[in-house]
């Protein structure tokens, strides 16, 4: 028996041209294919990967998990949104 890796085609590889975003992120388990990642590129808008979207719950995980933060949603929301911006500024950077 042969397995294959490859994916078959999603809608959004298809409908690229029809991207009107800047900025795609893609959701747990929902990854465009690497074929629709360079049309979407090829025409400026980056695509951020689902494991970095995600990162934000398993950073704040440990972060109060080791005391890092307080446990409260201001200090998590906080500490997220300055760590997400920083790895979106990055993957922006690096797709320019």
């Amino acid at each position: 028996m042969s397995w294959s890796l490859r994916r078959p085609p999603t809608p959004l590889t298809r409908t690229t041209t029809r991207v009107t975003a800047r900025l795609l992120v893609e959701g747990a388990n929902a990854s465009v294919t690497p074929e629709a990642e360079r049309r979407l590129l090829s025409r400026g808008v980056v695509v951020i990967p689902d494991f970095v979207a995600n990162s934000g719950a398993n950073r704040w995980w440990w972060w109060t998990l080791f005391g890092d933060i307080e446990p409260t949603a201001d200090a998590a929301f906080g500490r997220i949104r300055t760590r997400l911006c920083e790895l979106a500024a990055h993957a922006i950077r690096r797709g320019e």
